[in-house]
């Protein structure tokens, strides 16, 4: 009798080690958040079909600005756009550029997906660089415009 309670007590542990480890592994399909450099480049994204990116630059800065010029990258470094020029960045603005995937003749990848990167390059003082800018990279659906993807990050400076 003894050793039929402590088989069972063992079976039980092992179904409870095992769902609990099942349960963890699907947990994180839910729910999709990423986090990382996005003015180094150094990461990579994927654009569906009926997405837009959008790179969103930030002078939280009272007093001063800077200038920034950036780009979306494809997974080949080629770029799929980029500012026509400086972009001034004045204290307390923000701007905000897209790329609509849907508007892209691009390779896609078997999931027709496009990868991409961006990269934002700033000039000004670098005490206002690293305090005053942030840049944010999300990905957002084209019908309902929820945001699937969000990386926030301050933008290099030269």
């Amino acid at each position: 009798m003894k050793t039929r309670n402590t088989i069972t007590k063992w079976l039980w542990s092992v179904a409870l080690a095992v769902a609990l480890i099942a349960l963890w592994a699907v947990w994180p399909v839910s729910r999709v958040k990423a986090i990382g450099d996005s003015s180094d480049g150094k990461y990579g994204l994927g654009l569906a079909r009926g997405q837009t990116a959008r790179l969103t630059v930030i002078n939280s800065g009272e007093e001063r600005g800077f200038i920034v010029n950036w780009k979306f990258l494809d997974n080949e470094g080629r770029p799929l756009a980029q500012s026509d020029g400086d972009v001034e960045m004045l204290p307390g603005q923000m701007k905000s550029f897209d790329l609509d995937g849907d508007a892209l003749n691009t390779a896609r990848d078997r999931f027709g997906r496009i990868q991409f990167r961006a990269k934002v390059v700033s000039r000004g003082q670098l005490r206002d660089l690293n305090h005053n800018s942030q840049v944010l990279v999300e990905i957002f659906d084209n019908d309902t415009g929820k945001t699937t993807a969000t990386i926030y990050s301050s933008p290099e400076s030269d």
